[in-house]
């Protein structure tokens, strides 16, 4: 049965963000090219009247004496000139552990270096601290060995992974720390193909087919962040339905079966209702935001009619994106069909502010605002499109077989398979604005593959496949059979 909802948003253009530049690091890391000299501040722009000052890159400034009768820092204002006296205070009572700091009245003070591996100012002003790795940094690496690594999630605040794992006939969902340290595991009756978390970090969705037993539709269930409570919330369709699920802050999951003529969405346990589009349109990845809407990414093969509303183009295939409401009701929609070709979503996610990524490939020029863009430059893409339904940015990869990660804040990573790369894998990481953070290129010349992954915080979760000697860039690791799987960790301050 075909159930409809009323489509009440509008249909909305995208403008594109340009692209910057970006060098190359050691390691076959690249990062922006925002590099400029240190532009030191001047007494003026400072504020300051009197005495001596810091000037930001290492040098100091003179601004002067005060006129008879007045101190510098007398006003209570460090290097301003006012009536009465000024007593400079000293590193300690500044609380200043290292470099150049204002004495509060006429002087500039030298609170020292800082001890080897440390960092002025890497935390605070004037404080020592570690600094973070640097982007890209490989943090660790995880190898499955007999156990293999199958899917991969991470709680928005980076304190817990979460891993699907196969062992000797046994599947079970494991609970690591950020260093990679084992804190529980439960015994799974799936094999769990898919793991996603809430919106709020609460809860772990896990997706896959029924380890023993016939008929085996595929069961999504939800643990807690301990592993205490484990609940059925729902299966596909059918036995011959593929499943996709999004678990929402209230313990709910949206489950998307994927079927060979159809594909049906239905929210679960709650069964207020269920859409099933035309056959035009296939749904094909699902998230949810922190309110409970539900994004859905997938493709038309022909025209489609969501309400009074059509999409899609006879012939050709391509991409539909819709945003419906917690009761399903269908709030916007937005379409790229490329001229000449086709375009495919392979990933769908939300960040903390409702922004959704959506990320796949297309083939053929694809028309956005005033804009052209070329397959031949970079097939995959990366789009955004705000919680309204306005769209923001597009950008073209290099990357194939991408899997896409999504930090809270809407950073954005890529990992799959590049020519400059072969053997290998590249990581990208877009920030919310379109703009590229940084490049990696893992293991060339090697054997590895990309599977899964997760944020971490800022940081990047990579799960895959390798076999032979391959370079995980802190070291290389040798999979004797041919099988093995890994999971890393990698810095993006």
């Amino acid at each position: 049965m075909r159930s409809w909802t009323r489509f009440a948003g509008a249909l909305v253009c995208v403008w594109l963000a340009g692209c910057v530049e970006s060098k190359t690091e050691e390691g076959g890391a690249e990062v922006p090219d925002t590099t400029q000299d240190c532009i030191p501040t001047s007494c003026d722009s400072a504020g300051a009247s009197c005495g001596l000052l810091g000037d930001g890159c290492g040098g100091t400034l003179n601004c002067g004496t005060c006129a008879a009768g007045t101190t510098c820092g007398a006003s209570g204002a460090a290097n301003v000139c006012g009536a009465g006296s000024c007593t400079p205070k000293t590193c300690a009572e500044l609380d200043a552990h290292c470099g150049q700091v204002s004495d509060g009245c006429a002087a500039v003070l030298d609170c020292g270096r800082c001890a080897a591996g440390q960092s002025c100012g890497a935390s605070a002003a004037n404080q020592c601290a570690t600094p973070p790795p640097a982007w890209g940094t490989i943090s660790w690496v995880g190898l499955g060995g007999p156990l293999a690594y199958r899917s991969v999630t991470a709680n928005p605040g980076g304190t817990r992974i979460f891993i699907g794992t196969a062992s000797g006939g046994e599947d079970r969902l494991q609970a690591l720390t950020a260093d990679n340290t084992p804190v529980w595991f439960q015994p799974s009756e799936i094999e769990i193909t898919q793991l996603r978390m809430s919106p709020d970090g609460l809860g772990v969705f896990a997706t896959g087919y029924p380890v023993r037993g016939m008929p085996r539709p595929e069961l999504t269930y939800r643990y807690s962040l301990n592993g205490a409570n484990v609940s059925l919330l729902g299966n596909s369709i059918s036995d011959d339905c593929g499943l996709k699920a999004a678990g929402t802050n209230s313990g709910q999951v949206a489950l998307l079966s994927t079927c060979a003529f159809y594909t049906t969405l239905r929210l679960r346990p709650s069964a207020t209702w269920e859409f099933e589009p035309e056959d035009t349109f296939r749904m094909w990845r699902v998230a949810v935001d922190g309110q409970g809407n539900i994004l859905v990414a997938g493709y038309t093969t022909g025209p489609t009619a969501l309400g009074d509303k059509h999409f899609g183009a006879q012939g050709q295939r391509g991409l539909l994106v819709v945003k419906f409401n917690p009761q399903g009701g269908v709030v916007w929609a937005h379409e790229l069909i490329p001229e000449g070709g086709e375009a495919l979503p392979s990933a769908i996610a939300v960040s903390s502010l409702g922004t959704v990524v959506v990320a796949g490939t297309f083939q053929g020029i694809a028309h956005w605002a005033s804009k052209d863009y070329d397959s031949a430059n970079g097939a995959t893409f990366l789009l955004t499109l705000e919680a309204n339904g306005a769209s923001r940015w597009l950008r073209q990869s290099r990357v194939a077989d991408a899997v896409m990660a999504l930090d809270p804040s809407g950073r954005a990573f890529l990992a799959g398979r590049a020519a400059d790369c072969a053997g290998g894998i590249r990581i990208e990481e877009i920030n919310l604005a379109g703009d590229p953070l940084g490049t990696k290129r893992l293991g060339c010349g090697g054997n590895l593959a990309a599977r899964d992954a997760a944020a971490l915080g800022h940081d990047l979760v990579l799960l895959g496949a390798y076999s032979g000697a391959n370079d995980f860039g802190n070291g290389t690791r040798t999979d004797a059979d041919g099988s093995g799987t890994f999971l890393l960790r990698m810095s993006a301050p």
